[in-house]
């Protein structure tokens, strides 16, 4: 979309965010813009500026969370805080409070996988409308304090559910058809094959197992409010250069969710 509608040409990307973020993205236009960036990101010479809102009213002045974050699981990529894991650093400035949530600016000293939305969980101000960190799965208080009220298998269970199921399932009720379950196997006529074999095969391959439990649940694609949450890249700031972005309306001091 860049290079037909703008006319740029083998961008490089510098960093990424995680998929629910919005905000700054910064492009190196040539090799040595990029490398004279990266290496000041690499090298944490870069100061990073995130928005969010959070849950309650989170507490004034800065505030410092420096644990440490492992994975839940290998076999997902759901983070927590856990002794012994990487070593991640955010520091928190309340910027206003509505009653009911707040508006914090983050500063990432490191750049962890979901650092931001992990250690706001940590300490009890989970991001207001995050689907993962938000939610009762990480026990009565959501993980606060690090505390999950469950075993790391029994959490790793019950986050695949959530992300497997509840996330992305369909309301549409069974109506018991064919057609309701998640795949349906296609007419010969809509798909053109090489040969016999391959037909049979892709054919196979479409047809829902009635012995499977995943295959036979419905889903949907996530709707447009689940695309992102309240956290968002506000401004990059490095050696000699620095972006930035305008802040989302959800920021604003008198907004309210409908």
């Amino acid at each position: 979309m860049l290079s037909r509608d703008h006319g740029f040409h083998n961008l490089r990307t510098l960093y990424r965010l995680d998929r629910l973020t919005s905000g700054l993205i910064i492009f190196g236009k040539n090799s040595t813009s990029t490398n004279v960036i990266m290496d000041q990101i690499k090298s944490r010479q870069v100061s990073k500026t995130y928005l969010c809102r959070v849950e309650g009213s989170f507490p004034e002045g800065k505030v410092e969370c420096k644990e440490p974050l492992d994975k839940v699981h290998p076999k997902i990529g759901t983070w927590r805080v856990r002794d012994g894991g990487k070593q991640s650093h955010t520091i928190f400035e309340r910027v206003n409070c509505n009653g009911t949530s707040s508006v914090v600016r983050c500063y990432p000293q490191t750049g962890r996988t979901h650092q931001i939305r992990v250690h706001l969980q940590f300490l009890g101000h989970p991001i207001l409308n995050d689907p993962l960190y938000n939610d009762d799965v990480w026990g009565p208080s959501k993980g606060k304090g690090g505390h999950y009220g469950k075993t790391d298998e029994e959490l790793y269970h019950d986050l695949l559910e959530l992300h497997s199921t509840k996330i992305f399932e369909d309301l549409v009720p069974d109506t018991g058809s064919e057609s309701s379950s998640c795949v349906t196997k296609p007419k010969h006529h809509d798909l053109i094959f090489n040969s016999k074999q391959d037909s049979e095969t892709h054919l196979l391959r479409l047809t829902p197992d009635p012995n499977c439990d995943f295959c036979l649940k419905k889903y949907q694609d996530p709707t447009p409010d689940k695309l992102t949450i309240y956290l968002h890249a506000l401004s990059y700031k490095g050696d000699g250069w620095e972006f930035s972005t305008e802040e989302p309306d959800w920021a604003k001091e008198n907004w309210s969710l409908q």
